[in-house]
């Protein structure tokens, strides 16, 4: 089959589906080897779609929007000015002004979207970013298309201490952690990856080097459903919860999670979390709503916490 039949046949195979669509399924589909899939996911991305992939048994390829034509949203002077040329051409004889409006209305549902487009979610962040979110769009827009192209980033990263560092990176994905944008990135200094906070890059250019995928690259090694994984060491916690029985039920907060219901207005939530650090900052956010069972370090570092609160106020 002709390359660019099998990556039409590719767009209506996965606009067709909501959920993930197996390799498998897709290389039978297009009658070719799963391991060639990749090149055709490229393909299709380069014009224009956004493919979302997942690893493991129910992973695969996904369109992140199923529309048949990737198109980007008029903005409002351009459907004004449609308007405005519909205004115009009303009542003049010698144009077919019913024809025009019937093949403007199908063309502003195309691109616009119609009835049937997904709802977006709104999305409320209680402590927003004080950068400008348009100036994380365009980190994210740069990042996506060195991701896409190969092509290496410089940037001016603002570490955690303050200080300031030049980076020459690879970006491989970005994603989204506690309401924070990062990319995960390989760098050239370090021969090691790393995660890149976009909001604390301060500078940033998109160099026209290409670098080449790790052979040994997997990212399960560095992302998987509860986060980073190099992201600190993990510990076993047991937590009290007091009138918070329905919040804390439908929430995973880490790996193993166990819930035990005491009674209606108490419970247990046991569960591997990651980082000290979050661990007592999760913890601290409920203030008298959450008591530590275990571990002891745990119930050590919240005691010495609050008696350095209180001191301030002395």
């Amino acid at each position: 089959m002709y390359k660019t039949a099998s990556c039409i046949k590719l767009i209506q195979l996965l606009s067709s589906r909501y959920d993930f669509t197996s390799k498998d399924e897709i290389a039978s589909f297009l009658e070719i080897n799963p391991r060639n899939i990749r090149e055709y996911i490229k393909e299709i991305e380069v014009a224009g779609y956004i493919v979302e992939s997942k690893k493991g048994k129910s992973g695969g390829y996904r369109l992140v929007n199923r529309n048949l034509l990737p198109s980007l949203e008029l903005t409002n002077n351009e459907i004004q000015t449609i308007e405005d040329v519909r205004k115009y051409i009303e009542g003049r004889d010698e144009i077919d002004y019913t024809g025009y409006s019937i093949v403007m209305g199908k063309i502003l549902n195309q691109i616009n979207g119609d009835i049937k487009r997904d709802v977006p979610l709104l999305m409320i962040d209680h402590f927003p970013l004080s950068m400008d979110k348009s100036e994380i769009e365009k980190r994210y827009r740069l990042l996506s298309e060195a991701i896409k192209d190969l092509f290496e980033v410089e940037i001016t990263y603002l570490k955690s201490n303050g200080e300031k560092k030049h980076y020459v990176i690879e970006p491989y994905r970005l994603f989204v952690f506690n309401n924070a944008y990062f990319t995960l990135a390989y760098d050239k200094e370090e021969k090691k990856m790393k995660y890149f906070k976009l909001n604390r890059i301060n500078r940033y250019n998109l160099t026209k080097n290409h670098f080449l995928r790790l052979k040994d690259y997997d990212e399960s090694k560095y992302l998987d459903e509860f986060g980073m994984k190099e992201n600190g060491d993990y510990y076993h916690v047991k937590l009290e919860f007091i009138g918070l029985n329905t919040y804390i039920s439908e929430r995973t907060f880490g790996k193993n999670q166990n819930i035990t219901i005491i009674d209606d207005n108490k419970l247990l939530l046991e569960c591997d979390m990651q980082n000290k650090n979050c661990i007592k900052s999760f913890v601290s956010s409920f203030r008298d709503k959450c008591k530590i069972i275990e571990p002891e370090w745990l119930i050590k570092d919240i005691k010495d916490e609050v008696w350095r609160v209180l001191a301030l106020y002395d």
